[in-house]
């Protein structure tokens, strides 16, 4: 920004860094959504279950708690990806100086889709809502087939300008 030999993708980056703002407020509002989802989990885990009665009250505030803890994870998946679709276009518009900050946003993206990937599988693995399960899982693998290729697109082309394709 400001660069004149980047006057024709100001514009661009202008909107790519109010973009990845709102990226950035959003997954910092999941996080703090996460750690509230999990914390009924972990309590919910604790409950008896030496009579039938509590079993079942154990299952059904197990199962409920479930849900949020696995959709939130899913919704990080989602900002994941968007801010992968962030860093291609910067690897494409953005500064040469700073391409390697390309390169190392690229990675933690994907580094974060797959820690959500493993925190939503962790929690599908027991959830006995099956439709529930399926549609969050077939989601969750279409992300994360389309967006760690997409990652590793970027990085291999942010590496490759870097390295002057060697």
């Amino acid at each position: 920004v400001g660069k004149k030999k980047y006057q024709d993708v100001e514009a661009d980056v202008l909107k790519i860094i109010e973009k990845g703002q709102e990226l950035i407020n959003r997954l910092e509002e999941l996080v703090q959504e996460d750690a509230e989802a999990f914390y009924p989990l972990s309590q919910a885990y604790g409950l008896p279950k030496n009579t039938e009665e509590e079993a079942r009250i154990k299952e059904e505030t197990l199962q409920k708690a479930l849900i949020k803890a696995t959709l939130v994870p899913l919704e990080i998946a989602r900002y994941c990806a968007k801010a992968i679709d962030l860093h291609e276009e910067l690897a494409l518009k953005g500064s040469r100086l700073v391409i390697s900050d390309v390169g190392v946003g690229v990675a933690f993206a994907k580094a974060a889709l797959e820690g959500a990937k493993l925190n939503i599988l962790i929690n599908t693995k027991i959830l006995k809502d099956q439709e529930l399960k399926q549609k969050v899982e077939a989601e969750l693998e279409e992300l994360i087939r389309v967006y760690t290729a997409k990652a590793d697109r970027v990085y291999a082309s942010v590496e490759k300008t870097i390295t002057g394709g060697k």
